[in-house]
């Protein structure tokens, strides 16, 4: 993908980290050419300071891991620790790929539009559509490893529309 070569090439220091192409690939479906799409990237990770996920020591993507694990609500807090789920299973997934891995193309999209519209740094605005995911999810009785962590990887996934633009507007009208 040229945008994702033409970034690497002017922004050195994070150059082309895996996670990337999602985010590019959402912009490229809804931009008409590559030059609006390579711009509107750029924005988006110099001007919302999205590479500073991305940097080569990813220091600032574990602080954002571990913020968000502290803001978690503490009854899922609770859960997730019996259980030895660590972000690290679930969040660079979400955060690298600004949730277009793992959830429907248009939930991806809604969260660059909203990026895009305003002056929000994406971290921001990707930790409170994390948090508002988790507040979503229903959380099985059981507090076994893979039985949480399936449901937080997994029921995401099968909520239907209407569940996936309630998350999204809750979080994104959170200032």
């Amino acid at each position: 993908m040229r945008i994702l070569r033409s970034y690497a090439a002017l922004d050195p220091e994070v150059g082309y980290c895996q996670g990337m192409n999602f985010v590019a690939g959402l912009i490229l479906k809804y931009l008409p050419n590559e030059s609006e799409a390579f711009g509107t990237f750029c924005v988006l990770m110099r001007d919302r300071n999205y590479r500073e996920l991305f940097l080569p020591d990813m220091t600032q993507l574990q602080h954002r891991m571990s913020q968000l694990e502290g803001m978690l609500p503490p009854n899922i807090s609770a859960k997730l620790r019996n259980c030895g789920i660590s972000p690290a299973l679930y969040a660079p997934q979400w955060l690298l790929s600004c949730f277009s891995n793992e959830f429907p193309t248009t939930f991806g999209a809604r969260i660059i539009d909203a990026l895009l519209g305003g002056q929000t740094l994406v971290a921001e605005v990707l930790m409170r559509v994390a948090l508002e995911i988790f507040r979503a999810i229903d959380f099985p009785g059981q507090e076994d490893f893979e039985t949480v962590l399936r449901t937080v990887r997994e029921g995401p996934r099968k909520w239907n529309e209407q569940q996936l633009s309630a998350v999204l507007t809750r979080a994104l009208l959170q200032q």
